[in-house]
């Protein structure tokens, strides 16, 4: 059976753009989501 495993990743801060204010946040809540609704085994 395949693996899955997914990469979320969230930058709020930037060197040379303006910050976001919930990009973290939505990186969370994926890996969140992706442990445990979609059934990946591996999320980073």
């Amino acid at each position: 059976m395949a693996k899955n495993w997914a990469i979320a990743i969230g930058i709020n801060q930037y060197d040379y753009l303006q910050p976001l204010n919930y990009a973290k946040r939505d990186a969370l809540l994926m890996q969140e989501f992706l442990a445990n609704e979609a059934g990946f085994e591996r999320i980073q």
